[in-house]
């Protein structure tokens, strides 16, 4: 998919599953942020539901710029896309006071 990716438009967003054959997330993030041939390194959202802690932690030493944890709600996909885009996220919904 390189080509597309260097074509006049750009991708803008990768989500990253952590999980997959042969290349583990993190390393293919971490060639995506690499190569200099792209004309802007697109956001990366790595996705998993294994090991949490530890690939979050490891994610961000490589500068992943969010990390959304499966199962994923529309609500959590909204604010975890802002973050990584650097809009500010939604409050979260306020419950009425008795």
């Amino acid at each position: 998919r390189r080509v597309a990716a260097q074509a006049e438009a750009p991708y803008e967003l990768v989500m990253m599953d952590y999980r997959m054959p042969e290349m583990d997330g993190l390393e293919a993030a971490a060639a995506i942020r690499a190569d200099r041939a792209l004309p802007r390194v697109p956001v990366v959202v790595m996705v998993s539901a294994f090991g949490r802690d530890d690939v979050e932690h490891r994610a961000g030493m490589l500068g992943i710029n969010a990390f959304l944890s499966k199962p994923v709600a529309p609500s959590l996909l909204h604010n975890v896309l802002a973050q990584a885009f650097g809009l500010e996220a939604p409050e979260a919904p306020r419950t009425r006071e008795r």
